[in-house]
């Protein structure tokens, strides 16, 4: 978790995630001020109080990387599960503890598979526009893209398309009675969010 030069272990930090509950390291009052948010981002000091990535639990965490190394330290401290992923070879550690989180939670979580890409449909790509939540999915020429021109979305399904950049995520359109398309399932690290389309 430490920027440069820090070295630890899953078991040191689940022994850190222990000490926390109590005041032998920290007290009582120093631990409000560390888990209390102070911006809009949700930090307090050195965690994240609450990220958007929490399933909807309490959560205190953080997310790092360094030079090949990529981190990911989550308390879940109402529920009084931890979830702790260290890599040495660039793995994304926080979509693989975003998963996991899910399993201890006890959400549904889909197995990874290999995306294949088919042919486009490109006439329903008009349908399939415009903003859900945070999520803009915009068309340029013949082509799909999620937020930027840097990500393109690849086809596996008529409504069903994985990230160029990372196949972990996938967008499904979904429609309405209406036939409307209305709402997307985001899928991420195997864990499915259903997101509305803004401004129906």
């Amino acid at each position: 978790m430490g920027h440069d030069g820090t070295y630890s272990t899953v078991e040191d930090l689940a022994l850190w995630d222990q000490a926390l509950y109590g005041t032998t390291i920290l007290s009582a009052d120093m631990k409000k001020r560390m888990f209390t948010s102070y911006n809009n981002q949700g930090y307090g000091y050195g965690l994240m109080i609450n990220p958007f990535y929490n399933h909807g639990h309490q959560l205190i965490a953080h997310d790092g990387g360094f030079f090949g190394t990529m981190t990911s330290f989550n308390r879940f401290t109402d529920d009084k599960i931890f979830v702790t992923v260290l890599s040495n070879n660039e793995s994304p550690s926080y979509i693989i503890a975003y998963s996991l989180s899910a399993i201890a939670l006890q959400k549904d979580v889909e197995l990874p598979y290999k995306h294949h890409q088919v042919k486009a449909d490109i006439t329903q790509y008009d349908k399939y526009i415009g903003k859900y939540g945070e999520i803009e999915i915009f068309k340029n020429g013949e082509k799909l893209f999620y937020n930027s021109l840097e990500m393109e979305l690849l086809p596996e399904s008529k409504t069903k398309f994985f990230r160029a950049d990372n196949n972990d995520r996938t967008v499904e359109f979904i429609q309405n009675k209406s036939g409307i398309y209305n709402s997307i399932i985001l899928t991420k690290g195997g864990v499915k969010e259903i997101i509305m389309k803004n401004n129906l």
